[in-house]
């Protein structure tokens, strides 16, 4: 596997299997056999439209974990009841992956029969809620207006952001422009009392090992405080505030009397679960954590079992390097090659090296030889000085967050994946790497020396 294809495979599995897991539709990736499509007519009597707010709860994958939104339209006039949401992609698309990377993914609208609508989520034991929409007369007119525009082919596809420009932004801005701007204007300035960050770790706890991913590979831009405008990008968040507002006459009057969403109705009641399977971040740093424990006591307490704890460090060794390798190289790509801000300047680089991935032959050779002895020059030149780095860079991380220069929420990474270096760097410091040699050679370890001596008593030395 090279480089390129470990960071593609990360991005994929955590950000928004992602990130862009976010507000993906139940049905997103359902083929149709036919490219067919229907366009709304727009009825002379206004009275003949009715309109309707669904919102689907979560379901138990990880692309839908975010629910889903859709306006439902009655239209009597045609005889017709049908669904259109914003959320519609397919896995199939040339490049998908590539183009989520790069942040050039692009979605369209769908459109399902209501009824077709409402078994699917059926099918996925998914909450359904509707609501009313109250509106005039003429801005009944101007939303089946832009529903119809958004139908025809050409202009259903949309480039897609998973915070701003979803299922649920695109009908908050449709019935934000057809109700004067007022949505916009009473909730801009509004406090959500949340940041981004919440939602990834709540709606996606569920979904084993995505939250410690994405709280790893996202940056500070979603610690920031968010108004209630925004936390509109969350289906569940765009009915709950659209509940707060007034219905408005068509001059952007509010008629107190009326309420915007009236009627509701449970089409499905099914659960709707946030709680964890696991602790993810456990078991990612369980090995780490375990192998260097049974060091520990084997040292301690055993005695001539010093190669058994010697491969215990080696089997920790080898994980941490390799995910912290990982996910160091991921975090620095992602800075220079994805096309998602989210993804840049992140301070975990501090915490997650690429060149971790030099410890790798060192954990791998301890673990199957018991040898504390490393042979690699870089690691057995520099290895305590590289050891010692990443404490320091780790105390750094910690001052700059603790202090507020750093805004990114890094507490819960440190905690998990922090404390597991720590723990491992000491170890190696004071079990496995060699002493510092004075620039190209000054002694060599006891425990090599005594290997030499050993090695010359019986006639060995090449």
């Amino acid at each position: 596997m090279n480089l390129g294809l470990a960071t593609m495979m990360t991005w994929c599995l955590g950000a928004s299997v992602l990130l862009g897991a976010a507000n993906r539709p139940a049905y997103a990736a359902e083929k149709e056999t036919k490219p067919v499509y229907y366009v709304p007519s727009i009825p002379s009597d206004m009275n003949d439209l009715d309109f309707f707010l669904l919102t689907g709860g979560p379901g138990f994958e990880v692309n839908d974990r975010f629910g889903h939104t859709a306006i439902r339209v009655i239209n009597r006039a045609e005889g017709n009841d049908v669904a259109f949401n914003w959320g519609k992609f397919s896995f199939d698309d040339p490049g998908f992956l590539w183009k989520f990377f790069r942040g050039q993914l692009d979605y369209s609208m769908g459109v399902r029969t209501f009824e077709r609508d409402v078994a699917l989520y059926g099918e996925m034991d998914r909450r359904v809620v509707m609501d009313h929409l109250n509106l005039t007369a003429e801005q009944k007119r101007k939303l089946i207006t832009k529903i119809a525009w958004n139908a025809v082919p050409e202009h259903r596809q949309f480039s897609y952001q998973y915070w701003y420009k979803n299922c649920a932004t695109i009908p908050r801005d449709y019935l934000n422009e057809i109700l004067g701007n007022q949505i916009y204007k009473r909730l801009a300035t509004e406090p959500a009392n949340h940041v981004f960050r919440d939602y990834v770790r709540r709606n996606l706890a569920y979904s084993p090992f995505i939250v410690p991913i994405l709280d790893i590979l996202m940056n500070s831009n979603i610690d920031r405080p968010i108004s209630a405008w925004e936390d509109m990008f969350l289906p569940h968040n765009l009915r709950r505030w659209l509940l707060t507002m007034p219905a408005f006459d068509d001059n952007g009057q509010p008629l107190n009397h009326l309420k915007l969403l009236t009627g509701e109705r449970v089409l499905l009641d099914h659960p709707e679960v946030f709680k964890p399977r696991f602790n993810d971040f456990l078991a990612v740093t369980l090995p780490v954590t375990m192998s260097l424990a049974v060091a520990i006591l084997l040292l301690i307490f055993v005695k001539n079992k010093e190669r058994s704890a010697q491969r215990a460090i080696g089997v920790a060794t080898l994980w941490w390097s390799l995910l912290s390798g990982l996910f160091g190289a991921t975090l620095l790509l992602n800075w220079f090659f994805s096309g998602h801000p989210d993804g840049w300047h992140n301070v975990n680089l501090m915490l997650f090296w690429p060149t971790d991935w030099l410890f790798v032959p060192v954990g791998w050779r301890m673990m199957r030889t018991g040898n504390s002895l490393v042979t690699s020059g870089i690691v057995r030149r520099y290895g305590r000085y590289y050891a010692w780095a990443h404490l320091v860079g780790l105390a750094i991380l910690c001052a700059l967050a603790g202090t507020g220069v750093v805004e990114q929420n890094v507490w819960q990474v440190v905690a998990w994946f922090g404390g597991t270096t720590v723990a491992l760097m000491s170890v190696l410091l004071t079990t496995s790497l060699p002493v510092l040699h004075k620039r190209m050679g000054a002694e060599e370890p006891s425990s090599v020396v005594g290997a030499r001596v050993a090695a010359e008593g019986s006639g060995r030395i090449a």
